[in-house]
């Protein structure tokens, strides 16, 4: 029983490396654009960061989008009745072709003129493979402990058998029994 948790603990933590491995190539990018940037050219820049090799996907979300959703999802719906235009800005979400290059891919495009703020969306995934290594070392140390308590339990075993037969032991060696037939019981 005492094997067997760091090792079913190790199971559960390369099953979960497993599941973050398929997930890990969702990391985004999310341009939030300037204010004076209109659809039009929200769109043509799009169409512009689409082409790149490092790019698998770039979705819109246009300013009428973005507050529509934002009304729907933040029961503020009324104070923003009560202010005049539109206060969020268009925002390209850009799906890198991996997560090893989306740190590159948002670096360029934070260039573009018509970006004010590019951001990585792949901290939780950062996050989660600290708590994975911090995992891994806990099983690794819960292993190596209860292996040593294991191994002492067994060597105590022993020297508890051979001291309730020390007797018996001292007469069979009188007798003239040789070690590996006192062992071998």
């Amino acid at each position: 029983v005492a094997l067997s948790l760091p090792a079913t603990l190790y199971v559960v933590l390369d099953n979960v490396r497993a599941l973050a491995g398929q997930v890990e190539g969702q990391a985004q990018v999310s341009l939030f654009l300037k204010m004076d940037v209109d659809e039009r050219a929200q769109r043509a820049l799009a169409t512009r960061i689409g082409r790149r090799d490092d790019v698998v996907k770039v979705d819109v979300v246009t300013r009428e989008q973005a507050l529509a959703e934002f009304r729907a999802q933040s029961g503020f719906g009324e104070v923003l009745e009560s202010i005049e235009g539109n206060p969020l800005p268009g925002v390209l979400v850009v799906q890198p072709a991996s997560v090893a290059v989306a740190q590159q891919v948002r670096e360029a495009l934070a260039k573009e003129l018509q970006v004010d703020i590019a951001q990585l969306d792949s901290g939780w995934l950062q996050k989660l493979a600290a708590m994975l290594a911090i995992g891994e070392r806990l099983a690794q140390a819960l292993g190596a402990a209860f292996a040593l308590a294991v191994l002492l339990v067994v060597v105590n075993t022993i020297r508890l058998a051979i001291e309730s037969r020390r007797e018996e032991i001292l007469v069979v060696k009188l007798v003239g029994a040789t070690d590996a037939f006192v062992r071998r019981p």
